[in-house]
């Protein structure tokens, strides 16, 4: 049985005291080390001077949720829109950063699971610029590019 935790108990707590709002982004990552870490994004809130009878821009999302997840719950098509905060984020990076070509099909991991069932991509990076880029993908991972990708000047 894989350990389990439903973020019921204690959530609303949580919420309140990192003052979270509709819109914000909770992220569970694990390191290298397989410690859970927590992170949190803020969602780009913008003051405005319109009068209290204007619905909030809080209330406003709730909504949008609430509606989301009753086309969700009804099995219904839904359409969701991303549009970046005001200021870039810190793990907003580049395309060309990670344009690469695929160069072959291999083990995930062929020391600790030789001859698994479970592929990876190898992949040749188009720009080699600083920093670390995994030879290795999860084919989860990639975004098959089918038509000519042009870079805008």
């Amino acid at each position: 049985q894989p350990k389990r935790h439903l973020l019921t108990t204690g959530w609303s707590i949580f919420v309140s005291s990192k003052r979270l709002f509709a819109g914000d982004a909770v992220l569970f990552v694990r390191d290298e080390k397989s410690q859970l870490l927590l992170g949190i994004r803020r969602a780009n809130r913008q003051q405005s001077a319109l009068s209290s009878s204007v619905i909030s821009s809080d209330s406003m999302h709730i909504g949008i949720l609430a509606a989301a997840a009753h086309a969700a719950a009804n099995n219904s098509p839904f359409t969701i829109f991303y549009n970046p905060r005001a200021s870039p984020a810190e793990f907003v990076i580049p395309l060309a950063k990670y344009m690469g070509t695929v160069t072959g099909i291999s083990d995930t991991d062929p020391v600790r699971w030789k001859n698994s069932q479970w592929r990876s991509l190898q992949v040749g990076w188009d720009e080699s610029a600083a920093g670390e880029r995994p030879s290795r993908v999860s084919i989860w991972e990639i975004e098959p590019v089918v038509t000519p990708f042009y870079m805008c000047p």
